[in-house]
């Protein structure tokens, strides 16, 4: 297969490259050029390929696709446009939009995030989904017997933020929760900055909550003072609780 540069119309604007000896070089990606074109139009119009390979990784992501594939079709692309590999801010861009994208796939079928240790939302749907079924049967309703802790952490900013030192700020933040609550509670990471816990309602619910709000800064150091916490109680019914965790999942 031949990829070709693509202009703003659309059209062919030239070949693929060619080798020395003449002989144009096997093309190392099954990406296809379409797969692409946000890139070479970004390129093409001389304006910030950034999120054009943002938007790259998690679509490769989503349709499977393997991140040496995902990086053979960004290499591909700018090649074939400017003429130059992609520079180290493009790759970034494409790989962890394509990380976390593969990795949300894997929270939504696994108990566990590989990456930080910290619950799944899956895994904290069956536990509600549990629970509710208890109730049923002539248990305690979840609502009164547990209760969600909202953590609201502060994003860090710059073109340069690295995705490791978020995860980091995160597993910390989780690591607090547990020794604050040191029971059976849930941690789970629902959004790049956000945690909520899933824990026992008590009479030392917000005395937990206040302690929380002064380790948490302390934890994370300078820029974690507007921290935001707070208890979410449970809805009714089992529908209203997913909706409540998906409306807390959302950026």
């Amino acid at each position: 297969m031949r990829f070709f540069a693509r202009g703003v119309d659309g059209e062919p604007t030239s070949p693929a490259p060619r080798s020395t000896s003449g002989q144009v070089p096997p093309d190392p990606s099954p990406v296809a050029p379409r797969a692409t074109e946000a890139v070479r139009e970004a390129l093409v119009a001389c304006e910030s390929p950034l999120a054009a390979c943002e938007s790259l990784g998690r679509e490769l992501a989503l349709d499977g696709v393997s991140a040496a594939e995902a990086l053979s079709g960004i290499h591909a692309a700018f090649m074939e446009t400017v003429g130059t590999p992609p520079p180290f801010d493009a790759v970034r861009s494409l790989v962890v939009a394509w990380s976390e994208t593969t990795l949300s796939a894997v929270n939504t079928i696994s108990c566990e995030d590989p990456l930080t240790g910290l619950a799944s939302r899956a895994h904290l749907r069956t536990l509600l989904d549990t629970s509710f079924r208890r109730h049923r049967a002539g248990g305690v309703h979840p609502r009164e017997s547990h209760a969600l802790v909202v953590v609201d952490l502060p994003e860090l900013t710059g073109q340069a933020v690295d995705p490791f030192a978020v995860t980091l700020r995160v597993t910390t933040t989780g690591e607090v929760i547990r020794s604050v609550f040191g029971g059976d509670e849930v941690v789970v990471r629902v959004r790049r900055a956000r945690l909520i816990a899933l824990v026992e309602r008590d009479d030392r619910l917000g005395r937990r909550v206040k302690v929380l709000r002064t380790l948490i800064p302390g934890a994370l150091g300078p820029g974690a003072s507007d921290v935001r916490i707070w208890i979410e109680g449970l809805p009714a019914t089992e529908s209203s609780c997913a909706f409540l965790v998906d409306e807390l999942s959302r950026g």
